[in-house]
């Protein structure tokens, strides 16, 4: 995720320092989208397993 984080970092840097989203630009602003997506889903992710985790650590404790 820190990774991500980074690329995600870079990814709006260059897009701002290109001068934002204009006519030319649609294939680094679809990037720029793509990645924090991707940052999105992948805490989602993170979040959701570790509830499921939880889960069956209270299910263990009843058997």
């Amino acid at each position: 995720m820190l990774f991500q984080l980074i690329g995600a970092g870079f990814a709006v840097g260059v897009l701002f320092s290109l001068g934002g989203i204009g006519r030319y630009l649609w294939d680094e602003a679809i990037g720029t989208g793509l990645t924090l997506l991707a940052l999105l889903f992948h805490g989602l992710a993170l979040r959701f397993i570790k509830k499921d985790e939880d889960l069956v650590r209270s299910i263990d404790r009843i058997r």
